[in-house]
Parts: C-alpha cells; sequence; structure tokens
C-alpha cells in the first residue's frame, strides 16, 4: 500500500534511522519535502534518498531559516 504524503516535518526526531527514512520513502511517492534538521541521520544517507526519489526536497532548520520567507 503506498500513501499519499506530500510533506514531512522530523526535525529533531532522533530515533528515526536511516532505513526508516528509505522505508518512508519507498512508500509515499508523492512526497515532495522533508525537513530532517536536528537528526542523527548521516549527511551522506540523504544521497540515497535523492536516488530513490529524485524531486525530493530535503531540508533541515538552518535552510528554512536562511530562506527569504514573507509571512502576509
Amino acid at each position: 500500500m503506498d500513501y499519499f504524503l506530500q510533506s514531512i516535518i522530523l526535525w529533531s526526531c532522533r530515533h528515526v534511522t536511516e532505513a526508516g527514512l528509505v522505508a518512508l520513502v519507498n512508500k509515499c511517492p508523492e512526497l515532495e519535502c522533508i525537513n530532517v534538521g536536528g537528526m542523527r541521520v548521516s549527511p551522506e544517507s540523504f544521497a540515497g534518498l535523492k536516488s530513490i526519489s529524485p524531486a525530493l526536497r530535503i531540508r533541515s532548520i538552518p535552510q528554512i531559516l536562511n530562506a527569504d520567507v514573507q509571512v502576509a
């Protein structure tokens, strides 16, 4: 069964493993963006996620804080 999750914030979820992220990306083909700031997963493992879903945006808290965001 596939799920239709488009975005997920896993910020500071220190018990999420690389295998868990791979399973998430495999089971959620509609996933567009994942926030992984503060996790204990190595940055190298995110390359594997991009190989599963090349269009996946992988963000971290510093990227979001440094983004030019306008609040209405």
